[in-house]
């Protein structure tokens, strides 16, 4: 018996769509996808919350699968990556705002000048481990994001 690759409910010879899902069926070659789905949960858990794993890095959207996917491990690895994330880039973007500040005491135009470039940093490093987090929860792996990627929060 033939199963579906997206959902695993069995299929019946001449399915072109699954009658669970919709999903299209593959033609194989005789014989072909007739096993059973994989029964690994880690793999389950993987296809099942790759989603939350991605909203992780979008902002307070972090909130999201810290509630709803509370039992995923992979939604937890995300999640914990994403919030740790959005605390660095906010105590980064209010040291920035103080530093500048305080340089605004000096002179305005050296307060902008500076403030203008820490924003543009902090904005480059934000965007380079928001697309490495969601690239990396998009392909269901766990690698955690450089520098950061050690610190835990969420277990």
């Amino acid at each position: 018996m033939a199963f579906c690759t997206n959902c695993g409910a069995p299929l019946s010879p001449e399915s072109q769509f699954c009658s669970s899902c919709g999903a299209k069926v593959a033609q194989h070659a005789p014989g072909a996808g007739t096993s059973a789905p994989a029964a690994n949960p880690e793999e389950q858990d993987i296809q099942n919350n790759r989603a939350m794993g991605i909203l992780s890095y979008i902002g307070l959207l972090v909130l999201v699968p810290i509630f709803a996917a509370k039992n995923s491990p992979f939604a937890r690895f995300h999640a914990n990556q994403g919030l740790v994330l959005l605390i660095v880039e906010t105590a980064a973007y209010v040291t920035s705002v103080i530093f500048a500040a305080l340089l605004g005491v000096i002179s305005r135009m050296t307060s902008a000048i500076i403030g203008c470039i820490l924003y543009i940093g902090i904005a480059v490093f934000a965007v380079i481990f928001i697309v490495k987090g969601i690239v990396s929860a998009s392909k269901g792996r766990k690698d955690p994001l450089p520098i950061i990627g050690g610190i835990t929060i969420l277990k």
